[in-house]
C-alpha cells in the first residue's frame, strides 16, 4: 500500500521534480510483477516482492515525514502538523481506496456467481476486513482456526500485506506527531526547528531514528521467536513483519549524498535487482517468511534504496529502469496486485480446479492487466481532479463514500446469512417427527420409515456452525501451536450426579460425540467431564509441539478425578485415499497407562473421512446425497476389529456404531433427513443427537457396570 501510494503521491514526471527516484518506480513494477508471476505461473509461490514493497512502503513514508518534520516552516513560522496529516491522509485514501473498493465489489458479484452459499459468511467477513485494512488479523482468527469454515485460497487473502501497510500508514504519522510534540518543540528549538535540540538535550530526528531501531529489534526478535512457534501466524502477524518496515525505514535517515561514489550505488542497485528476481526461486517464503531468509529480499530492497538516484536518471540502473513498459509496470502495479488473485481464484473455481495450466494462466495474467489498465484509469483521472481541485472535504468524500457503501452491503448481506444460519440451527434443534437421524439405520429402533420429502437439517449453510454445545464454554483447548496451548484445560460443567464420572477425551472426533453421551449422562445421573485439546489425540508420540506437551500431563489429569470410564477415539481412519484406518501405537500406549491406574477406556471407533466438504457438495449438486456419497468398504473394513482383539490393551473396548453412520454398502451425507457432516468428517452436532439411543445399547453391552444400581465408591 505505501509504496504504491507514496510514491505515486510524491514523483511526477522524470525531470519535473527533483527527489524522483526512477529506480524505485521500476523496481515496484518489476516486484509487483513477480508476485503475480509467481501466483499465477508458479501455483501461488511465494516471490518475495511483497516484502520488497513493505520495504519501499516504509522507506517513503518516513522520508516524507523527515521531510515535514525535520525542516523550519518558511519564515520561521509555526507548523500546523494537523492540516498537513489531513492533506496526507486525504491524498493517500484517494488514491487507493477506490481502487480496492472496485475490486472488492467484483469479489462480491464473483462470490454470488461462483463460491458456494457455505462460504458466503466468511467471503463477507474477509472482504469487510480487507476495506478497513485488517485482513491480516481476520485470516489469522478465521482461517487458521481448527477446522476453518475459509475457502482454501480466498479471493482476497493477498489483502494481508495491504492491511500490514495500511495498519503502518496509520500509526507511524501519530508516532512522529508524537516525537514532534515531546521534542522537537521543546522550548530551546528554534521556531518550527525540529533538529534544534530541545530541553533535554535530543532532538526529533535522533529520538526518532532511536525509535525506529529499537522497534525493528524487537520486531524481529518476535519474528524468529513466532516463526518457530507458529509460522503461519507470523507470517500474517503485524508486529512480526513490522521489522520490515522497520528496515526501510531507518534507510530513510540515511542523507541522500552519502557515499556519492556512483559505481557503488550503480552497483548496489543491479546487486539488488538481481536478488529480487531470484528471491522466489531460492527461498519458499510462504514456509520460510518473515524470519531469517525474509532478510534476503529486505536486504536487497536496502540495497536498490541505498543506491538509487535523485532527480535526473544519471546511471544505467536509472536509465534501465525507466523506459517505457518499466514505468507502465510501475503506473498499473496497485491495480495489478490487487485483481490477479481474484482473477486467478475464481478462474479456478468455475473451471473446478486446484491448479491452472500454462493457457489458463496466460488467460488470468491477460484479463487482470486489461482490469488493472481500466482501474488505474479511472481511479487516477478522479483522483487527480479532486486533489488539485476539490476542497478537501469533497475530495475527502472520494475514498469515504465508496467504502461506506461496499462496508453497509458487506454487512447488511452478512447479517442476512448470518440470521438465516440461525434460524436453521434453531429449527435442528426442535426435530420433526420426520427427521430421524440414526434412528433410520441402527440402534433399538432400526428401520424407521422415513419421509423422502421432507426437509433435511441443518442445511448446508449452517452445518459447520452446529458444533457441540461444549465448545461454547470456552474450555476447550486451542489446537494452535503458541504459547500455553499446551496446558491442559478441563471442562466440567456437566454434574448431574455422583452415580458415575466419565471422562471424554482424545480429539474433535472423540468430542463430536459428546451431545449423545451428554444425555446420557443426564438421564443416568453422571458427572461427564471434557479434557481436549483440538486436533490431538491421546498419543505417546512425540511430535514436536504443544500437541506433546499436553499428552504428557493429561494421564495424571484424567486420574485426579478417579473416573469410572475414559471415552476416546479407538482408531484413526485417514482423509488420504489409500490410507488404512488404524489404531496407533501411542493410543494404545496412553491407554494403557490408564490402565495401570485401573481407569477403564472406550474407544470409538473413528468416523468415515470424506474427500471434499460434504455441504459444499451439496450445495453444488443441489442437494443430492448420491453425488456426496463414499462407497463404505473405502473407508471401513468389516473385520477391522477382529483381526485386532487380541492385541488391544485389556482395559480398553471398542465401540463401532459405523452402522449408526452408514449404511450396509454407502455412507451418505444425509441420514434420516439430517445432515451428517458439517464439513469432511465431523459429525453435526444435531446428527450426533440422533445417534444416542445406538450409544446407548452400545455402551451397556461394553460396559454394564456403568448402569448397575449400585452406588460409585470413593
Amino acid at each position: 500500500m505505501g509504496a504504491f501510494a507514496v510514491q505515486q503521491q510524491t514523483a511526477v514526471r522524470p525531470g519535473a521534480k527533483a527527489g524522483y527516484m526512477h529506480e524505485i518506480d521500476g523496481v515496484r513494477g518489476i516486484a509487483l510483477t513477480l508476485v503475480m508471476l509467481f501466483h499465477v505461473f508458479g501455483n501461488g509461490r511465494v516471490s518475495g516482492g511483497v516484502d520488497v514493497f513493505l520495504v519501499l512502503s516504509a522507506y517513503f513514508l518516513t522520508r516524507k515525514l523527515l521531510g515535514y518534520f525535520d525542516r523550519p516552516e518558511p519564515g520561521g513560522g509555526r507548523k500546523r502538523p494537523a492540516a498537513w496529516l489531513r492533506k496526507h491522509f486525504i491524498g493517500v485514501s484517494t488514491r487507493l481506496i477506490p481502487s480496492s473498493v472496485i475490486v472488492l465489489s467484483a469479489v462480491l458479484i464473483g462470490t454470488w456467481l461462483w463460491v458456494p452459499a457455505t462460504r458466503y459468511l466468511q467471503t463477507f467477513r474477509e472482504v469487510f476486513a480487507s476495506a478497513l485494512y485488517y485482513e491480516n488479523w481476520e485470516l489469522i482468527s478465521s482461517q487458521l482456526s481448527y477446522g476453518a469454515a475459509g475457502p482454501d485460497s480466498s479471493p482476497v487473502q493477498h489483502f494481508w500485506s495491504l492491511a500490514v501497510q495500511g495498519q503502518f500508514f496509520l500509526v507511524w504519522p501519530f508516532l512522529a506527531l508524537a516525537l514532534y510534540a515531546a521534542f522537537g518543540r521543546r522550548r530551546g528549538a528554534g521556531a518550527g526547528d525540529a533538529r534544534a535540540a530541545g530541553a533535554g538535550g535530543f532532538s526529533f530526528r535522533a529520538v526518532f531514528l532511536a525509535t525506529t531501531v529499537v522497534l525493528t529489534v524487537v520486531s524481529f526478535v518476535w519474528a524468529l521467536i513466532l516463526v518457530d512457534a507458529d509460522q503461519t501466524v507470523a507470517y500474517f502477524n503485524t508486529f512480526s513483519r513490522f521489522w520490515e518496515l522497520g528496515a526501510g525505514a531507518l534507510i530513510a535517515f540515511i542523507p541522500a549524498a552519502f557515499c556519492a561514489r556512483s559505481w557503488v550505488r550503480e552497483g548496489g542497485i543491479w546487486v539488488g535487482l538481481g536478488m529480487i528476481l531470484v528471491c522466489g526461486f531460492i527461498f519458499d517464503g510462504a514456509r520460510e517468511f518473515p524470519g531469517v531468509p525474509a532478510l534476503w529480499p529486505v536486504g536487497a530492497s536496502l540495497l536498490v534504496l541505498f543506491g538509487a538516484t535523485r532527480g535526473a536518471p544519471d546511471g544505467w540502473a536509472a536509465r534501465a529502469l525507466s523506459v517505457g513498459p518499466v514505468k507502465f509496470l510501475a503506473r498499473i502495479t496497485y491495480q495489478l496486485y490487487l485483481w490477479h488473485w481474484p482473477v486467478l481464484v475464481f478462474t479456478m473455481r468455475a473451471r473446478d480446479e486446484t491448479s491452472v495450466g500454462w493457457d489458463v494462466a496466460i488467460f488470468v495474467a491477460a484479463v487482470s492487466f486489461v482490469l488493472s489498465i481500466l482501474t488505474e484509469r479511472l481511479v487516477s483521472s478522479v483522483s487527480r481532479r479532486s486533489l488539485q481541485e476539490w476542497s478537501w472535504p469533497r475530495a475527502a468524500a472520494v475514498p469515504l463514500v465508496p467504502l461506506m457503501l461496499l462496508s453497509t452491503v458487506t454487512v447488511g448481506w452478512a447479517q442476512a446469512v448470518n440470521q438465516q444460519r440461525k434460524a436453521d440451527l434453531a429449527a435442528a434443534a426442535q426435530l420433526s417427527p420426520e427427521q430421524v437421524g440414526a434412528g433410520a439405520l441402527a440402534g433399538p429402533h432400526p428401520a424407521v420409515r422415513v419421509d423422502p420429502e421432507a426437509r433435511f437439517l441443518p442445511t448446508p449453510t449452517s452445518a459447520f456452525i452446529d458444533l457441540a454445545p461444549i465448545y461454547h464454554e470456552g474450555c476447550i483447548q486451542s489446537h494452535r501451536d503458541e504459547p500455553g496451548a499446551g496446558e491442559v484445560l478441563v471442562c466440567d460443567v456437566d454434574d448431574f450426579g455422583a452415580e458415575r464420572t466419565v471422562v471424554l477425551t482424545g480429539g474433535s472426533f472423540s468430542v463430536q460425540w459428546y451431545p449423545a453421551l451428554r444425555s446420557i449422562a443426564e438421564q443416568h445421573h453422571w458427572r461427564l467431564i471434557v479434557i481436549e485439546k483440538d486436533g490431538c489425540r491421546l498419543t505417546t508420540e512425540q511430535t514436536g509441539d504443544t500437541c506433546s506437551d499436553w499428552n504428557g500431563d493429561v494421564i495424571r489429569t484424567i486420574a485426579s478425578y478417579d473416573p469410572d470410564l475414559v471415552f476416546t477415539l479407538g482408531s484413526v481412519v485417514s482423509f488420504e485415499a489409500d490410507t488404512p484406518e488404524e489404531i496407533p501405537t501411542g493410543m494404545v500406549e496412553q491407554v494403557e497407562k490408564l490402565g495401570e491406574l485401573g481407569i477403564e477406556v472406550v474407544g470409538i471407533r473413528g468416523t468415515p473421512k470424506f474427500p471434499f466438504d460434504v455441504p459444499e457438495c451439496l450445495v453444488e449438486h443441489g442437494g443430492d446425497p448420491e453425488a456426496c456419497s463414499l462407497p463404505r468398504s473405502q473407508k471401513l473394513a468389516s473385520d477391522f476389529f477382529e483381526t485386532l482383539a487380541a492385541d488391544l490393551p485389556a482395559n480398553l473396548s471398542i465401540l463401532d456404531l459405523s452402522d449408526a453412520l452408514c449404511g450396509p454398502a454407502v455412507c451418505e451425507p444425509i441420514v434420516g433427513n439430517v445432515l451428517v457432516y458439517r464439513d469432511d468428517g465431523h459429525m453435526t452436532s444435531t446428527y450426533a443427537r440422533t445417534t444416542e439411543p445406538a450409544l446407548l445399547e452400545a455402551l451397556r453391552e461394553a460396559e454394564p457396570q456403568l448402569f448397575s444400581t449400585q452406588p460409585a465408591t470413593s
